[in-house]
């Protein structure tokens, strides 16, 4: 489930208008999964599990998340031509030991409506709006080492059962823990121009970006003598442009 709260403030005062955003928001995510196989089953329209003569396998699992978010965002406005926003998130993720757990991320944009000024004449171009903004993100999806499966606790050793051998039972060591993985951030700055053409008739936009990845969550390879699963083990490494 998620469940969010919010607070909202706006107010004008002449031609300035004010905009104040605060909100809260807690995702709880739990998975269940049971699935098995069976064969023998005496004729057709029989599905239950004690009607077949073999049981070839059965299998189940649990996995949680948490994640518990405070978001804040102020928005400015000056004549309506004049804007400015400012943001910040706080993210806390399961996913992450105690001591990394928390993301902060900011953003940042201005924009200016130059259409809507007493010099600007223009009988072709009706609208012309510059804007620039900088922001983060950022990504706690981490997946499991050659597969597309996701880690909920790649800071845990975990272990999986059902290894059995005759009447023993048996476990599998999960892959190798990571107790200083933490959030991977994205940064995006941003500079574009809007404009529309013979009264916004025609619309169009030029944007130039830079993205930069930091953080990269990446499996680094490890010597096959060390004996961990899939010879990796999962990092905070690399920065990505």
């Amino acid at each position: 489930y998620t469940w969010t709260n919010s607070l909202n403030f706006n107010k004008t005062i002449n031609q300035h208008s004010f905009d104040l955003l605060a909100l809260q928001e807690l995702y709880d995510f739990t998975g269940e999964n049971l699935n098995g196989s069976s064969t023998g089953l005496p004729f057709d329209g029989l599905f239950e599990f004690n009607s077949a003569a073999s049981i070839e396998s059965l299998n189940g699992s649990t996995n949680q998340e948490r994640i518990s978010s405070l978001l804040g965002r102020f928005k400015y406005s000056f004549k309506g031509r004049y804007l400015a926003e400012l943001s910040y998130r706080q993210d806390k993720s399961s996913r992450f030991a105690p001591n990394v757990r928390t993301g902060n991320f900011f953003s940042g944009a201005l924009s200016w409506i130059i259409s809507d000024e007493e010099f600007f004449s223009n009988s072709a171009l009706s609208f012309l709006k510059l804007r620039v903004s900088a922001g983060q993100n950022g990504n706690n999806r981490i997946l499991l080492p050659n597969t597309t499966n996701q880690n909920y606790f790649p800071y845990l050793t975990t272990f999986q059962t059902g290894f059995d051998q005759l009447s023993n039972p048996g476990v599998y060591i999960g892959p190798l823990a990571n107790e200083n993985i933490t959030w991977e951030s994205s940064t995006i700055y941003n500079v574009g121009i809007d404009f529309g053409l013979f009264k916004d008739r025609i619309n169009g936009t030029i944007e130039l970006y830079d993205k930069i990845t930091d953080n990269l969550i990446l499996a680094r390879p490890l010597s096959n003598s060390l004996g961990a699963r899939n010879n990796s083990i999962l990092e905070n490494t690399g920065t990505l442009r």
